[in-house]
């Protein structure tokens, strides 16, 4: 290929407006303790997680995780008790919140089944009743994040909104 001064300015250009439209999409949803959970009657004695996604569900799936802060549910229960979003087959409570931008959010699966949801289209995976701690965060405020859901491999779409402020 040859590089002419012409081509090198269109992939200059090219890369910028990818770059750009990557920086404006802006909405940084970042889990923070993937689940120390397990059924809300139990104490589970596990580190805290965080790290690698598993690629879906079922025994072959292998959780990579490392050392974070350690929650028992009941702590987390009571750490995000204003902050906390149920998910029971892909039906959220509250639908409808806001919070400001940085706010730690728990999302507690009370299903025994696995269920995926999509923050801004961003997938966070939990296990049959397991919580997540997430970071929510953008970079444009006021921002909605619209939250759908993948439950025994049904999507529901929009089964809550989350406005975050500053």
């Amino acid at each position: 290929m040859n590089w002419t001064p012409r081509r090198i300015i269109i992939s200059i250009a090219v890369v910028a407006i990818v770059g750009m439209g990557a920086y404006l999409l802006g909405s940084q949803i970042q889990p923070e303790q993937p689940a120390a959970t397990t059924a809300q009657n139990e104490q589970p004695a596990a580190t805290a997680e965080t790290a690698e996604e598993p690629a879906g569900f079922g025994p072959e799936v292998k959780r990579q995780y490392t050392s974070a802060p350690v929650y028992t549910y009941e702590q987390a229960l009571n750490d995000f008790r204003d902050r906390r979003i149920q998910l029971e087959n892909c039906v959220a409570d509250p639908s409808t919140v806001t919070y400001k931008t940085g706010t730690k959010v728990m999302f507690d699966n009370r299903s025994s089944e696995p269920t995926e949801i999509k923050l801004d289209g961003r997938p966070i995976r939990l296990w049959g009743y397991e919580f997540r701690i997430v970071t929510l965060s953008s970079r444009s405020l006021p921002h909605t994040i619209d939250v759908d859901c993948e439950w025994l491999g049904e999507p529901s779409y929009n089964i809550a909104r989350i406005l975050l402020q500053q």
